[in-house]
């Protein structure tokens, strides 16, 4: 590890780049519930570089678990914070406008990534952001504290953040069978014809594949071609992915 560091620190240099050690950090992943004795010092020019448990990797915070709890923790941070700010003007403005900031402060911030950290992440953590998002849609409608939320949400339109993250990974599945993802997440899937040439109606759909590990069996890679395989063909058939949304938020708040 250090004879690595000292290669990147030296190609830094011969590209006349400057590596703030100040903001430098590392992280040493470990498999969950072990932990490591070794005392790991990394050193750059005599600065020693502080050993963190959390880190920020494309806006998404891991800890050195692989787990995504801090993250969690952030997001109902900020959610908490805008849901003051939303109750703050409840009655100051009218319901499309609480609806506007819902989706501006507190829709935004969930949804980032959720395709990635909903389906790995417990359900009493998932549980805190299902509560505060809840709490959102009885401000938006004035709602009692205790308001049935499925109502509230034909009301509003708004799906809960369960629903959200099937429709995300749905999404995942609908731009493989268009070719529209991005080419090393599409080459993770495999269409149902890899291993045969028979001519099935899903031969072209993303293959369910079968993992011993736990971490897999939830991940989008698993899920994704899963939920897909339970759509109707009405909503498969779109020919954009904005219908496509439209005809999957239709179908999930109609039942």
């Amino acid at each position: 590890m250090k004879h690595d560091l000292h290669i990147m620190v030296d190609w830094f240099k011969a590209n006349k780049l400057t590596l703030n050690l100040e903001k430098t950090s590392f992280v040493l992943f470990q498999p969950c519930g072990r932990t490591t004795d070794e005392d790991i010092t990394l050193s750059v020019d005599n600065i020693d570089i502080s050993r963190e448990k959390t880190v920020k990797f494309l806006g998404l915070y891991l800890d050195e678990y692989l787990k995504f709890n801090p993250h969690i923790k952030h997001v109902c941070s900020k959610l908490a914070k805008n849901l003051y700010m939303l109750r703050s003007v409840m009655n100051i403005i009218p319901k499309w406008a609480l609806k506007s900031l819902y989706y501006s402060y507190i829709h935004s911030n969930f949804m980032y990534g959720l395709s990635i950290w909903g389906p790995l992440v417990l359900k009493s953590n998932l549980n805190r952001v299902r509560t505060l998002q809840k709490k959102a849609l009885r401000t938006i409608e004035h709602a009692k504290f205790n308001a049935c939320t499925s109502v509230l949400c034909d009301k509003t339109g708004i799906l809960l953040i369960d629903d959200l993250i099937e429709m995300e990974l749905a999404k995942i599945s609908y731009r493989y069978t268009m070719h529209a993802l991005p080419k090393p997440v599409e080459n993770l899937f495999q269409p149902n014809d890899y291993n045969h040439n028979y001519m099935t109606r899903a031969r072209h759909n993303p293959r369910i594949e079968h993992h011993t590990s736990k971490v897999y069996y939830n991940s989008f890679l698993r899920r994704a071609p899963s939920i897909w395989t339970h759509l109707g063909r009405d909503i498969k058939s779109k020919s954009s992915l904005t219908s496509y949304c439209v005809a999957y938020k239709k179908w999930k708040l109609s039942r």
